[in-house]
């Protein structure tokens, strides 16, 4: 399993953008496209995962693990104590894949923590934890991403709400910049400020699969169904 590493504490706009190109490069299937489109791979290939180094300001980290095939963040895990790994692992993620996410983030056994995380993965879980009706209200943006990783890396004791807001940024500017470049390039647009993300942010993340789905199953180019999104402001396009 690969790592990419990215420096929050000491980043610019195209240093984002390489990130985010390696991180495609990283988890795409080099050779599979369809219509010129990267696709990622099959369950079964391998290796099935990518991880990803967050290093925040005042050397603080925080690693993500991904599922290579859909990009979804499975855990966490960050330097404890004097020389210990702590892992944090979704309570919706089971079976050989627990036991995968707590060996790949924390190969030694020896110095492994565990500090599981008491939600399962889906945005209106997160969304409840964070103490928020919608994401739209929690603020993106580097220098927050920066602080979440020093509210939760090495600390003791942190709350659900801190968790899951720092959850909240890293998947959006992690998983979801690499799905979509419209979210990438909010990010950029906003670089150096907080921003909320907009209707097209989110509705894009909700409809993910459903956008896969209908590339991949279109026949010269034409889409099998129509798609229906909304734009920035919300309304239907």
């Amino acid at each position: 399993v690969n790592t990419i590493i990215y420096n929050v504490g000491s980043t610019t706009i195209s240093k984002y953008a390489t990130f985010l190109n390696d991180l495609r490069n990283e988890a795409k299937d080099p050779s599979l496209k369809c219509y010129g489109i990267p696709m990622l791979p099959n369950t079964n290939t391998n290796p099935k995962y990518v991880l990803v180094e967050l290093q925040g300001s005042n050397k603080k980290t925080i690693t993500l693990m991904l599922r290579r095939n859909n990009l979804y963040v499975m855990g966490y895990s960050d330097p404890f104590e004097a020389n210990k790994c702590r892992y944090h692992i979704f309570n919706d993620i089971s079976g050989t894949e627990r036991q995968d996410v707590e060996t790949t983030l924390c190969p030694n056994a020896n110095s492994r923590v565990s500090k599981n995380i008491n939600f399962d993965s889906r945005y209106p879980t997160l969304e409840s934890k964070a103490g928020v009706k919608s994401r739209s209200q929690v603020q993106l943006g580097i220098q927050i991403l920066d602080s979440n990783i020093g509210k939760i890396s090495g600390v003791m004791s942190f709350t659900e709400k801190t968790e899951a807001e720092f959850l909240l940024v890293a998947i959006q500017m992690v998983s979801e910049a690499a799905r979509f470049k419209y979210i990438e390039n909010q990010v950029k647009t906003n670089f150096n400020r907080a921003f909320n993300p907009n209707p097209k942010v989110l509705n894009l993340q909700e409809t993910w699969g459903k956008i896969s789905t209908a590339i991949h199953g279109a026949k010269n180019g034409v889409l099998p169904k129509p798609l229906e999104l909304v734009d920035a402001s919300g309304a239907k396009w």
